[in-house]
């Protein structure tokens, strides 16, 4: 097999509409829209965002970027595919070996587009991708990072205007559905057979108050339906813990009978004019070689034309899970306790244990790290990773001949990630971009083997097989963009620049109003006691004890959303702050395993009394209101969410020499964060909200440097207390420009539990 059709095989490089590799390259350009059909389309998408237009008779404020943005997309989107020219290796006709060729592969257009908060971006691309999709018989697709952002998209004000206003101008109604990935589904099946051990093993539980809730849930498993449609939270187990939905989901492995619905969802979506669906799909749709979420190759049908992917910024992260693994010895024990056939298990559970106790070993011996590369250690040490890997896919392959139902699934699952593991162990000295270490859990100790992709962001090209046009947007396209655009983005979404537009920014010039924004002094100890960002951090209690006064001090002022890093920072800083209050009814802390969405809206929306409420998951995609404003009157930054990194990771760039390019994707995803977060303030041009920053480290306007002459070293680097974190100094950027004149007139300082006003009144440079 040549490598061209090993590459079309393992999903590298997917099929197009139903094409062969070797079509691909005679694919003819089809021009989506003729000349009076263009001329119509960008009429209409004009009438419908001009000033005075019919979004401003159906009482939506003018928004000129939001008509620039509109526009520039309805322009791009009838254009033609691009060639886009690869060498590959074909084999020679009479067998005597495999020669290169080059070749030009018809590749969709690419569209970035950098929206900030305050544009209104989702109607910005709707209505032309509506219309587009009305005027032309294409099918398009609308994909999001977030679950809830893909909800608000297909079940939102903005998409029923968008589809109303292409049935009043074109007369057709648009099939609109939502394409849900596989593990979004239940399995009765697996359901069923939790059920069964319960019974076997803890009859009395089903008499209890959570076994009777289990049997709710297991009754409505029956109907086979998406998690998002089972309004409560998932049951407790006989153990006390909440069953995750990995537990019950459904897998590629699920009987046909199991995946029945899920089944039926798919159709669907085949056939909707509109598909909003999630990065993972399309992303997952790309590396197995299908058809975009369209009929598979030997059906007839509509291939999808056009994805506008939101939230852009997270398709590196979507990426990364699809194609990082985690192998866990005490997972494959687990599973074969479970099965309790020792005739089965014998061989495979003692090899294993063995295993998980040279790990022990190996950890104890580097002095119980986190993390160690697979380079660290000795050849003969190393040999034996693979050599457990392929016993355990041989044995489990065996295994899944003598089990059925739920058990020959996770048998499938461990010989399908086995097989990915030893494909990419064969190939990890070739590729700088993925690292392989022995992991340790930081307080159980669980050993696994885990595979990082570390560039996952190349793995997007892989969209642009099978598209027409593809636009991505967010509002952080590539935070802090600077010098060399292009470049960047390329290196962060592997798409060449021959076949991108330039990148496009559009930012509001006035969007909501900062009522003040509050400073912690920048004296005041850091968040951890240790001064690498690494996974393994202790909380400096000085710090604890000071952000949680802060925010006590801000919730005086009214509603107070404290957005944390992690559900560490709720914990620890959120008993301080119930300390604090008078009223801890006051005061909700978002606790892990329970989904944001349904957090908010059993234990906030509507309640009066709710002063302060923690939470490191509405950083992005949430749009929080009440009664059209915003819920909060203080936003508060507990610390900067700058990503730890395990010191394995740290090492492995710097065995690469390469250390600046984890420094520089620490920076960017920094920032990314840091502008969505404030970002969820201001949802409204008329939103007014004061922004409190509890971490020492983020830098203060120079209207503060009279007052803290020693910050201003000549090296200009503010807090830095070591050189590898001078990037820090520019996350002040991270406040929008708009913002400016509030930065001079309403800015403060906390300081030995007071708020102060800085004593220069006259602005004199930027953040």
């Amino acid at each position: 097999m040549g490598d061209a059709a090993r590459e079309l095989r393992l999903g590298i490089v997917p099929t197009y509409a139903g094409t062969t590799l070797n079509g691909i390259r005679s694919l003819k350009k089809e021009l989506l829209m003729d000349d009076p059909t263009t001329k119509k389309f960008l009429d209409l998408v004009t009438e419908a965002f001009r000033e005075g237009g019919w979004l401003s008779k159906s009482d939506y404020p003018f928004r000129k970027e939001q008509e620039q943005m509109a526009l520039r997309i309805a322009r791009f989107l009838p254009g033609e595919r691009v060639p886009f020219p690869v060498t590959r290796k074909f084999d020679n006709e009479d067998g005597s070996g495999t020669i290169e060729k080059k070749v030009d592969l018809q590749v969709c257009k690419v569209l970035p587009v950098a929206a900030e908060t305050g544009i209104g971006k989702t109607l910005a691309y709707l209505i032309p991708l509506t219309l587009f999709s009305a005027l032309t018989g294409k099918r398009v697709a609308v994909s999001t990072f977030t679950k809830s952002l893909r909800r608000q998209v297909r079940n939102g004000r903005d998409m029923e205007i968008a589809s109303r206003y292409a049935r009043e101008m074109t007369g057709k109604t648009l099939a609109i559905a939502v394409r849900r990935g596989i593990s979004n589904f239940v399995s009765l099946e697996r359901v069923e057979a939790l059920r069964a051990r319960i019974e076997e093993e803890k009859p009395d539980f089903f008499k209890t108050d959570a076994g009777r809730e289990f049997v709710k849930f297991h009754d409505w498993a029956h109907e086979g339906g998406p998690f998002d449609e089972w309004d409560l939270e998932l049951p407790y187990g006989p153990d006390g813990n909440r069953i995750s939905e990995d537990l019950v989901a459904l897998r590629f492995e699920s009987s046909e009978e199991d995946k029945a619905q899920y089944l039926d969802h798919i159709e669907e979506a085949k056939l909707a004019d509109i598909v909003v669906t999630t990065h993972a799909s399309v992303l997952l749709n790309a590396k197995n070689g299908w058809r975009l979420l369209g009929p598979d190759l030997d059906e007839a049908g509509r291939p999808l034309s056009v994805i506008v992917c939101d939230e852009a910024d997270r398709l590196e992260t979507a990426a990364k899970s699809i194609y990082s693994r985690r192998f866990r010895p005490i997972d494959v024990m687990r599973f074969l306790e479970r099965i309790n056939r020792e005739d089965l298990t014998k061989k495979i559970f003692k090899k294993t244990e063995k295993f998980l106790e040279w790990m022990t070993e190996i950890s104890v011996l580097h002095g119980n790290p986190d993390s160690l590369l697979i380079y660290d250690l000795m050849e003969g040490e190393r040999r034996r990773i693979p050599a457990w890997v392929e016993l355990v896919k041989k044995e489990c392959g065996l295994i899944k001949k003598n089990l059925t139902g739920h058990f020959a699934f996770a048998a499938s699952d461990i010989v399908s990630d086995a097989k990915a593991f030893l494909e990419v162990y064969k190939k990890s000295e070739k590729w700088p971009d993925t690292m392989i270490d022995l992991t340790w859990s930081p307080v159980r100790r669980e050993a696994g083997i885990a595979v990082n992709y570390l560039n996952a962001g190349k793995r997007i090209h892989g969209l642009v097989y099978g598209l027409d046009r593809l636009v991505l947007t967010s509002g952080t396209l590539i935070p802090g963009i600077g010098e060399k655009a292009e470049k960047k983005f390329e290196i962060h979404y592997g798409i060449h620049e021959s076949i991108h537009e330039p990148i496009i920014t559009y930012r509001p010039a006035q969007f909501g109003k900062l009522e003040k924004v509050v400073f912690s002094d920048p004296n005041a100890p850091k968040p951890f006691k240790s001064e690498d960002d690494s996974d393994e951090r202790i909380y400096n209690p000085e710090w604890v004890e000071n952000a949680a006064s802060m925010i006590v001090e801000a919730a005086r002022d009214g509603r107070t959303l404290v957005l944390t890093s992690s559900f560490s920072d709720v914990e620890i800083v959120g008993m301080k702050i119930l300390a604090k209050m008078e009223d801890p009814e006051t005061v909700i802390l978002h606790r892990s395993g329970e989904p944001f969405s349904r957090f908010w809206k059993k234990s906030v929306e509507g309640n009066h009394k709710v002063r302060i409420v923690l939470s490191p998951s509405p950083w992005e995609g949430e749009n929080l209101r009440d009664r059209n404003k915003p819920w909060m009157s203080n936003l508060v930054i507990l610390r900067l969410p700058v990503p730890p990194f395990s010191k394995s990771m740290r090492r492995h760039f710097e065995k690469l020499d390469k250390l600046y390019v984890l420094n520089d994707k620490r920076y960017r995803d920094t920032m990314r964060k840091l502008i969505q977060g404030i970002g969820r303030a201001f949802r409204s041009p008329e939103d007014m909200v004061s922004l409190w920053f509890c971490d020492p480290r983020m830098p203060l306007p120079e209207v503060f440097k009279p007052d803290y002459p020693e910050l201003y070293r000549k090296n200009m680097e503010l807090f830095i207390y070591r050189k590898e974190y001078a990037w820090i100094s520019s996350i002040g950027t991270a406040i929008p420009g708009r913002f400016r004149d509030a930065l001079s007139s309403r800015s403060y300082v906390y300081k030995n539990g007071k708020v102060l006003r800085p004593t220069q009144k006259q602005f004199i440079g930027g953040v």
